[in-house]
């Protein structure tokens, strides 16, 4: 029960700290319920806490409503789920189209991929020769409603490198 959870969480297990603040949440103590979200996130780098305040930023669930701050809680989900070796494939292209709604919302342009880190990084391995670069490269453009600079991408991994992620991708696309 809760008991147990608090009893958990408070010996520091992250799983614990983050279903307290559900539970918390849940019967509407929402300051103790955010801080123990909080703690899994922060100090534990656990990663369903981390989309769990996100979620509850952008709701303003226990904290003020605030779509920036549930993005970028959101990003650091994805973020950390890579340095974790989690679905690092899928959680890169997320973490271009956070990127690219963090710029929106904060008024600058959507990210040209000069300079902005992991797509700069990717489009360099695929002017290199790099077909899952390509491809990864593509999603996230495609994510952000750059369709021909992805289609450009995609078709080249699949046409010139033979990528079999690629044709499926640019299948479902045209499909």
């Amino acid at each position: 029960g809760e008991a147990e959870l608090r009893r958990r969480a408070e010996a520091g297990d992250a799983e614990a700290g983050w279903r307290l603040g559900e539970a918390l949440m849940a019967r509407g103590e929402e300051a103790e319920a955010v801080k123990w979200a909080r703690w899994a996130a922060e100090e534990k780098a656990y990663t369903p806490a981390m989309w769990l305040l996100g979620m509850w930023y952008s709701e303003g669930k226990g904290v003020p409503q605030d779509e920036l701050e549930g993005c970028k809680w959101m990003r650091r989900f994805h973020e950390t789920s890579i340095e974790q070796g989690v679905n690092v494939e899928a959680n890169k292209a997320m973490l271009v189209a956070f990127d690219a709604q963090i710029s929106q919302l904060t008024g600058g342009a959507v990210p040209s991929g000069d300079g902005d880190g992991l797509e700069a990084a990717l489009r360099r391995r695929a002017e290199a020769g790099d077909a899952e670069a390509g491809c990864e490269l593509g999603e996230a453009l495609m994510a952000r409603g750059e369709e021909a600079e992805a289609v450009k991408w995609v078709r080249w991994a699949a046409e010139e490198k033979g990528s079999a992620a690629a044709m499926r991708l640019l299948g479902g696309w045209y499909m």
